[in-house]
Protein backbone atom coordinates (compact mmCIF):
# COMPACT_ATOMS: atom_id res chain seq x y z
CA UNK A 1 0.00 0.00 0.00
CA UNK A 2 2.63 2.41 1.34
CA UNK A 3 4.47 1.75 -2.53
CA UNK A 4 1.57 1.80 -4.49
CA UNK A 5 1.37 5.60 -2.59
CA UNK A 6 4.71 6.64 -3.11
CA UNK A 7 4.28 5.76 -7.09
CA UNK A 8 0.86 7.30 -6.93
CA UNK A 9 2.54 10.40 -5.49
CA UNK A 10 5.37 10.42 -7.72
CA UNK A 11 3.58 10.10 -11.59
CA UNK A 12 1.35 12.65 -10.14
CA UNK A 13 4.53 15.17 -9.74
CA UNK A 14 5.72 13.92 -12.79
CA UNK A 15 2.69 14.60 -14.66
CA UNK A 16 2.19 18.37 -13.09
CA UNK A 17 5.68 18.58 -14.55
CA UNK A 18 4.67 18.29 -17.83
CA UNK A 19 1.41 20.70 -17.98
CA UNK A 20 3.31 22.90 -16.77
CA UNK A 21 6.36 22.80 -18.43
CA UNK A 22 6.49 25.21 -21.52
CA UNK A 23 6.90 22.47 -23.75
CA UNK A 24 3.54 21.02 -23.05
CA UNK A 25 1.01 22.26 -25.17
CA UNK A 26 -2.04 22.48 -23.29
CA UNK A 27 -4.59 24.48 -25.08
CA UNK A 28 -7.75 23.94 -23.11
CA UNK A 29 -8.64 23.16 -19.51
CA UNK A 30 -7.12 19.31 -18.76
CA UNK A 31 -8.19 17.33 -16.24
CA UNK A 32 -7.68 14.43 -14.13
CA UNK A 33 -10.00 12.68 -12.13
CA UNK A 34 -8.32 10.26 -9.55
CA UNK A 35 -11.01 7.46 -8.32
CA UNK A 36 -10.61 3.58 -6.72
CA UNK A 37 -8.13 1.66 -8.77
CA UNK A 38 -4.68 1.26 -9.30
CA UNK A 39 -3.52 1.82 -12.98
CA UNK A 40 -2.65 5.31 -15.20
CA UNK A 41 -4.43 5.62 -18.13
CA UNK A 42 -5.03 8.46 -20.92
CA UNK A 43 -7.60 8.47 -23.49
CA UNK A 44 -7.52 11.49 -25.93
CA UNK A 45 -6.76 14.84 -23.94
CA UNK A 46 -8.61 13.75 -21.03
CA UNK A 47 -6.12 12.10 -17.82
CA UNK A 48 -7.41 9.55 -15.65
CA UNK A 49 -5.60 8.60 -12.23
CA UNK A 50 -6.88 5.55 -9.83
CA UNK A 51 -5.49 4.01 -6.95
CA UNK A 52 -7.05 2.22 -4.53
CA UNK A 53 -8.75 4.30 -1.43
CA UNK A 54 -8.12 7.47 -2.84
CA UNK A 55 -10.47 9.56 -4.60
CA UNK A 56 -9.11 12.94 -6.04
CA UNK A 57 -9.29 15.60 -8.88
CA UNK A 58 -6.92 17.16 -10.52
CA UNK A 59 -7.27 20.15 -13.27
CA UNK A 60 -5.14 22.76 -14.66
CA UNK A 61 -5.85 25.69 -17.86
CA UNK A 62 -2.83 26.84 -18.97
CA UNK A 63 -5.22 29.64 -19.98
CA UNK A 64 -5.89 30.71 -17.12
CA UNK A 65 -2.55 29.76 -15.68
CA UNK A 66 -4.50 27.95 -12.56
CA UNK A 67 -4.73 24.53 -11.28
CA UNK A 68 -5.52 22.63 -8.52
CA UNK A 69 -6.54 19.49 -6.17
CA UNK A 70 -9.82 18.85 -4.89
CA UNK A 71 -11.60 15.53 -3.54
CA UNK A 72 -14.96 14.36 -5.20
CA UNK A 73 -17.04 16.21 -2.81
CA UNK A 74 -15.77 19.74 -4.65
CA UNK A 75 -16.62 18.72 -8.02
CA UNK A 76 -18.85 21.61 -8.60
CA UNK A 77 -15.33 23.66 -8.32
CA UNK A 78 -14.13 21.48 -11.45
CA UNK A 79 -17.68 21.47 -13.11
CA UNK A 80 -17.69 25.82 -12.71
CA UNK A 81 -14.25 25.97 -14.54
CA UNK A 82 -14.63 23.47 -16.81
CA UNK A 83 -18.18 25.07 -18.15
CA UNK A 84 -16.53 28.50 -17.79
CA UNK A 85 -14.09 27.47 -20.69
CA UNK A 86 -16.94 26.30 -22.80
CA UNK A 87 -18.68 29.97 -22.74
CA UNK A 88 -15.92 31.74 -22.78
CA UNK A 89 -14.77 29.47 -26.22
CA UNK A 90 -18.73 29.58 -27.40
CA UNK A 91 -18.70 33.36 -27.20
CA UNK A 92 -15.25 33.34 -28.82
CA UNK A 93 -16.41 31.46 -31.67
CA UNK A 94 -19.83 33.93 -31.64
CA UNK A 95 -17.81 36.95 -32.25
CA UNK A 96 -15.71 35.35 -34.88
CA UNK A 97 -18.78 34.47 -36.71
CA UNK A 98 -19.63 38.03 -36.42
CA UNK A 99 -16.65 39.54 -36.76
CA UNK A 100 -15.78 37.29 -40.05
CA UNK A 101 -16.32 39.38 -43.46
CA UNK A 102 -16.15 37.43 -46.57
CA UNK A 103 -16.65 40.32 -49.09
CA UNK A 104 -13.31 39.41 -50.86
CA UNK A 105 -14.29 35.64 -51.07
CA UNK A 106 -18.08 36.61 -52.38
CA UNK A 107 -16.45 38.99 -54.75
CA UNK A 108 -13.89 36.79 -55.87
CA UNK A 109 -16.42 34.20 -56.89
CA UNK A 110 -18.88 36.38 -58.83
CA UNK A 111 -15.90 37.80 -60.63
CA UNK A 112 -14.69 34.08 -61.63
CA UNK A 113 -18.03 33.38 -62.66
CA UNK A 114 -18.65 36.39 -64.95
CA UNK A 115 -17.19 37.13 -68.30
CA UNK A 116 -18.53 40.87 -68.66
CA UNK A 117 -15.84 43.46 -67.96
CA UNK A 118 -18.98 45.87 -66.96
CA UNK A 119 -20.15 43.30 -64.53
CA UNK A 120 -16.85 42.96 -63.10
CA UNK A 121 -16.33 46.70 -62.54
CA UNK A 122 -19.86 46.68 -60.61
CA UNK A 123 -18.88 43.61 -58.28
CA UNK A 124 -15.41 45.71 -57.13
CA UNK A 125 -17.88 48.19 -55.62
CA UNK A 126 -20.16 46.00 -53.54
CA UNK A 127 -19.92 44.81 -50.41
CA UNK A 128 -21.73 41.58 -49.03
CA UNK A 129 -24.45 43.89 -47.60
CA UNK A 130 -24.83 45.64 -50.64
CA UNK A 131 -25.28 42.23 -51.95
CA UNK A 132 -27.96 40.98 -49.40
CA UNK A 133 -30.16 44.27 -50.01
CA UNK A 134 -29.98 43.36 -53.87
CA UNK A 135 -30.69 40.54 -53.80
CA UNK A 136 -33.88 41.05 -51.20
CA UNK A 137 -35.22 43.50 -53.59
CA UNK A 138 -34.96 41.08 -55.91
CA UNK A 139 -36.72 38.07 -54.44
CA UNK A 140 -39.14 40.47 -52.98
CA UNK A 141 -39.92 42.46 -56.28
CA UNK A 142 -42.41 45.35 -56.55
CA UNK A 143 -42.08 45.87 -52.50
CA UNK A 144 -41.54 49.20 -50.49
CA UNK A 145 -38.26 49.46 -48.25
CA UNK A 146 -40.09 49.65 -45.14
CA UNK A 147 -41.15 45.74 -46.28
CA UNK A 148 -37.33 44.79 -47.02
CA UNK A 149 -36.27 45.49 -44.15
CA UNK A 150 -37.85 43.15 -42.55
CA UNK A 151 -36.08 40.49 -44.03
CA UNK A 152 -32.50 41.72 -43.27
CA UNK A 153 -31.00 42.22 -40.42
CA UNK A 154 -29.92 45.99 -40.96
CA UNK A 155 -31.70 49.11 -39.94
CA UNK A 156 -34.05 50.52 -42.49
CA UNK A 157 -31.50 54.20 -42.47
CA UNK A 158 -29.17 51.25 -43.06
CA UNK A 159 -31.04 49.84 -46.18
CA UNK A 160 -32.28 53.01 -47.18
CA UNK A 161 -28.47 54.52 -48.11
CA UNK A 162 -27.29 50.97 -49.72
CA UNK A 163 -31.31 51.12 -52.15
CA UNK A 164 -29.79 54.63 -52.66
CA UNK A 165 -26.24 53.07 -53.78
CA UNK A 166 -27.81 50.69 -56.03
CA UNK A 167 -30.18 52.58 -57.86
CA UNK A 168 -27.28 55.11 -58.84
CA UNK A 169 -25.56 51.69 -59.85
CA UNK A 170 -28.55 51.40 -61.86
CA UNK A 171 -29.10 47.53 -60.33
CA UNK A 172 -32.80 48.48 -58.76
CA UNK A 173 -35.91 50.65 -60.24
CA UNK A 174 -37.60 53.26 -57.98
CA UNK A 175 -41.32 53.42 -58.64
CA UNK A 176 -44.59 54.89 -58.16
CA UNK A 177 -47.97 52.86 -58.72
CA UNK A 178 -50.44 54.88 -60.41
CA UNK A 179 -52.73 55.45 -57.60
CA UNK A 180 -49.76 55.90 -55.35
CA UNK A 181 -47.84 58.45 -55.56
CA UNK A 182 -46.88 58.38 -51.92
CA UNK A 183 -44.70 55.43 -51.65
CA UNK A 184 -41.63 54.18 -53.34
CA UNK A 185 -41.63 50.35 -54.63
CA UNK A 186 -38.42 48.13 -55.88
CA UNK A 187 -37.32 46.15 -58.69
CA UNK A 188 -34.04 44.67 -59.89
CA UNK A 189 -32.55 45.57 -63.29
CA UNK A 190 -31.57 43.43 -65.91
CA UNK A 191 -28.11 43.95 -64.69
CA UNK A 192 -28.97 43.75 -60.89
CA UNK A 193 -31.02 40.11 -61.95
CA UNK A 194 -27.18 38.84 -63.41
CA UNK A 195 -25.75 39.51 -60.02
CA UNK A 196 -28.50 38.54 -58.14
CA UNK A 197 -28.42 35.01 -59.70
CA UNK A 198 -24.30 34.79 -59.18
CA UNK A 199 -25.03 35.37 -56.14
CA UNK A 200 -27.51 32.92 -54.90
CA UNK A 201 -25.44 30.43 -56.74
CA UNK A 202 -22.79 31.26 -54.40
CA UNK A 203 -24.74 30.66 -51.46
CA UNK A 204 -26.04 27.73 -52.81
CA UNK A 205 -23.06 25.96 -53.31
CA UNK A 206 -21.69 27.28 -49.33
CA UNK A 207 -25.08 25.82 -48.65
CA UNK A 208 -24.48 22.56 -49.54
CA UNK A 209 -21.07 22.40 -47.88
CA UNK A 210 -22.68 23.15 -44.36
CA UNK A 211 -25.42 20.39 -45.57
CA UNK A 212 -22.65 18.22 -46.26
CA UNK A 213 -20.65 19.23 -42.72
CA UNK A 214 -23.54 18.98 -41.14
CA UNK A 215 -24.27 15.30 -41.50
CA UNK A 216 -21.32 14.65 -38.65
CA UNK A 217 -23.70 15.59 -36.28
CA UNK A 218 -26.73 13.87 -35.14
CA UNK A 219 -30.42 15.76 -35.64
CA UNK A 220 -30.59 16.48 -32.02
CA UNK A 221 -27.19 18.05 -31.93
CA UNK A 222 -28.31 20.18 -34.20
CA UNK A 223 -31.46 21.26 -32.88
CA UNK A 224 -29.79 21.57 -29.86
CA UNK A 225 -27.24 23.60 -31.33
CA UNK A 226 -30.27 26.24 -32.99
CA UNK A 227 -32.16 26.13 -29.46
CA UNK A 228 -28.58 27.25 -27.83
CA UNK A 229 -28.08 29.95 -30.16
CA UNK A 230 -31.74 31.48 -30.81
CA UNK A 231 -31.69 31.20 -26.73
CA UNK A 232 -28.25 33.42 -26.85
CA UNK A 233 -29.86 36.05 -29.17
CA UNK A 234 -33.35 36.18 -27.56
CA UNK A 235 -31.34 37.03 -24.34
CA UNK A 236 -29.83 39.66 -25.86
CA UNK A 237 -32.34 41.21 -27.35
CA UNK A 238 -34.12 41.17 -23.87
Amino acid sequence: MQVNYINTISTVFQILDCLLSKSCRVRTLVWLIMTGGNTVGMIKNNYSFHFCGISLSFLYSKEYNYYCTLDNKSQYIFQGIYFMNNFKKISHELRRYRNYDNTEKVRNYLLEHTVSDGLAELLNSLSISDLDVLSTVIRHHDSRISEIVKHLSFTQGAVSKIVNKLFRLQLIEKYHLADNKKDTYLKGTETGEKIHLLHAEYHREMDQRLLNFSKGFSANELSLIGNFLASINDLREE
